[in-house]
């Protein structure tokens, strides 16, 4: 079974610009009430058409996130321009190689864009890593995916990056998110 938390935002999906605010830890104890997509997000799908936006916070070394990104991908190719797919980091450390997956991710993205990330996401989601090999296996995946290996090296070893990802796990915590994949659909409509 796929568990996925739903909230049904009251303020839509507007695009928030956060490229100039500083990342903090999410500490509040309740629940947030709202997420709203951010211009830094490695969406799927387009924002301007989509009626439904759904936001996941998961863990590439998941078997569950594994089977929701398939049945993600199905949805998308079902309903088209309909939805849009957003995913932010949420590793568990029961997972051996969660944290490192996705610092790679995020290296991926950064260094190829929002495609690339989706192309290497599509790539790691399906294999199983020993620890020992992590590194070797992530790094000559974005290489053949056409991401320079000396850069994408340098950016896994990047304090910036682990706080990202560090940033988002919290962020999902603070929303009341217990495991993976966490999702949040937002109604662009306003409507619940």
């Amino acid at each position: 079974l796929i568990a996925i938390g739903l909230i049904f935002s009251g303020k839509g999906f507007s695009i928030t610009d956060t490229s100039k605010k500083t990342a903090s830890k999410i500490t509040t104890e309740e629940p947030a009430s709202s997420v709203s997509v951010r211009s830094t997000d490695y969406v799927r799908g387009d924002l301007t058409k989509a009626e439904v936006v759904i936001v996941e916070y998961s863990d590439s070394d998941c078997p569950f996130c594994q089977r929701f990104h398939n049945t993600m991908k199905d949805v998308l190719r079902t309903y088209g321009t309909k939805v849009a797919w957003v995913y932010r980091y949420f590793p568990l450390n029961i997972h051996a190689n969660a944290n490192n997956e996705a610092v790679a991710l995020e290296c991926a993205g950064s260094l190829g864009g929002n495609d690339k990330f989706w192309e290497y996401l599509d790539q790691i989601i399906d294999l199983t890593i020993t620890p020992e090999k992590s590194a070797s296996v992530l790094t000559s995946t974005a290489t053949n995916i056409g991401i320079d290996k000396k850069l994408f090296e340098v950016c896994l070893k990047n304090p910036a990056i682990t706080q990202k990802v560090a940033d988002q796990s919290a962020e999902a915590q603070a929303l009341g998110a217990k495991g993976t994949p966490y999702s949040i659909a937002i109604n662009k409509a306003n409507k619940q």
